[in-house]
């Protein structure tokens, strides 16, 4: 996991990213190569079989418990391209 802040203590947010939720290049290719729905749920399908699995599926569960125990804590998402996280493909 990286993280970034100028100071934790000061107020400014930190941002932190992690591989770990992150689906594999093949995947993601998949993904940006999906041409319709039938696709394009078929790699969300994979994309949470991934998830299900040992690493990814600790990380959840301790961003589930931080996210009850932190007031400022959000999940989210980069996309290179912003129109595809604008359409919930990110």
């Amino acid at each position: 996991m990286v993280c970034r802040s100028r100071s934790s203590l000061s107020g400014t947010p930190m941002t932190c990213g992690t591989q770990v939720l992150s689906p594999t290049q093949e995947l993601v290719a998949e993904a940006l190569h999906a041409e319709n729905d039938k696709e394009w749920w078929a790699f969300v399908k994979k994309f949470k079989a991934e998830m299900a699995e040992s690493d990814a599926s600790k990380t959840l569960d301790l961003l589930a418990a931080l996210s009850h125990t932190t007031a400022n804590f959000s999940v989210g998402c980069y996309c290179e391209d912003e129109a595809r996280g604008a359409i919930g493909r990110c």
